[in-house]
């Protein structure tokens, strides 16, 4: 059996419940059609992780697939701990927003008024709203290793020796603009990891402790934090990629994953992620001017860390909040329908499975029932 909480005392007064205490389950207990639709898109495209499923605070499916036929991997359950990777983006701009509602910095403030010692150009041009948007045009220390070919090749110099953000935005995020700031949207790991800095110094204190005290321990999330190169505990479940569709599995690349910081270093479970999704949109971490702010697209349908796409779904385009995280075998999906209650959090250890198609699938039999 499976005993996991959803929820905890402290949230049963949300105005918005997306949560709910789960009763002590077996993964395959499930009779709910969404059950059956995620089952067979996981038998059918290789799907090793764990799904979770929730509709107006009911848990509908939340259980996990691939087990000792995977090499490197342990068996997993839904309590089991994935690395997220950029799913942290989403986690640094709402450390942001509370930050402007407090009133101690602006998002119309440019990177040298907080980091003095930026020597990059643009310092005094690029904003913070920028960086949340991924307009910067700062150097992107990703663009030469797109490709795991590429990485095989060239190694990845920014994430294999041990950097503090500090170093890391000295060494690979200045330097010249790669387009004006503003113009472009630019997906780059340096914008957010220039914001944990910012976070850092406003509040005195790291931006891993800054995420703990603001986020992960008011809302009980105690299975989530930051990963470290020594990160080893019992649920952790190793990353694990392969080349290409026959390629068989294979360690990820030896890698620092300290080094994303506030970009995307963190690990979490599926039902810690559920309860960041339910406070953020009850009000619980940002007011509602700071949500709609975050929840705004700009250039490419991204807002601040977070895309607002819109998907046809059961005859009409249906709003929807969502934040992948990739690195290698990291595979992580975040997605809520705000208008229909639902929410879909797929986390994996391998690339083998496309999980926007998976979302898709889970989402039009959620919507159709």
């Amino acid at each position: 059996m499976l005993c996991a909480y959803l929820g905890h005392e402290d949230l049963a007064s949300l105005a918005v419940a997306l949560v709910v205490v789960a009763p002590c389950i077996h993964a395959q207990t499930y009779a709910h059609p969404i059950s059956a639709t995620a089952r067979e898109y996981a038998k059918a495209h290789n799907f090793s992780g764990t799904v979770f499923v929730a509709r107006n605070g009911t848990v509908l499916d939340r259980e996990s697939f691939g087990l000792a036929n995977k090499p490197f991997t342990v068996q997993k359950s839904p309590d089991t701990r994935y690395r997220v990777a950029s799913i942290t983006k989403a986690f640094t701009a709402v450390l942001m927003l509370q930050l402007v509602q407090e009133g101690k910095l602006k998002l119309t403030d440019t990177v040298i008024a907080y980091l003095p010692d930026f020597t990059g150009e643009g310092g005094s041009a690029i904003t913070l709203h920028d960086l949340l948007h991924h307009t910067s045009g700062l150097p992107n220390p990703d663009r030469g290793t797109r490709t795991y070919e590429e990485a095989l090749e060239k190694g990845l110099p920014q994430y294999e020796a041990p950097q503090t953000p500090s170093s890391f935005v000295k060494r690979f995020c200045t330097g010249k603009l790669t387009h004006p700031v503003g113009s472009a949207f630019d997906y780059n790991n340096c914008d957010f990891i220039v914001l944990g800095e910012i976070i850092s110094r406003i509040t005195g204190t790291s931006y891993e402790q800054a995420l703990k005290t603001r986020i992960l321990s008011p809302l009980h999330m105690e299975n989530s934090g930051l990963a470290h190169e020594a990160t080893s505990f019992r649920g952790w479940q190793t990353p694990t990629f392969a080349l290409g569709a026959s390629e068989p599995l294979r360690s990820d690349f030896a890698m620092y994953p300290e080094n994303m910081s506030a970009a995307g270093a963190m690990y979490s479970t599926v039902d810690d992620l559920n309860l960041f999704g339910a406070a953020l949109f009850s009000g619980q971490l940002l007011n509602q001017k700071s949500l709609d702010e975050m929840m705004t697209p700009g250039l490419d349908n991204y807002g601040d860390g977070i895309w607002v796409q819109r998907y046809q779904i059961a005859g009409r385009k249906r709003r929807v909040f969502e934040r992948y995280g990739t690195s290698m075998g990291a595979n992580a999906l975040m997605t809520i329908f705000p208008e229909d209650g639902i929410t879909i959090i797929l986390l994996s250890n391998t690339n083998e499975t496309d999980l926007g198609e998976f979302r898709l699938a889970i989402a039009r039999s959620a919507i159709q029932q």
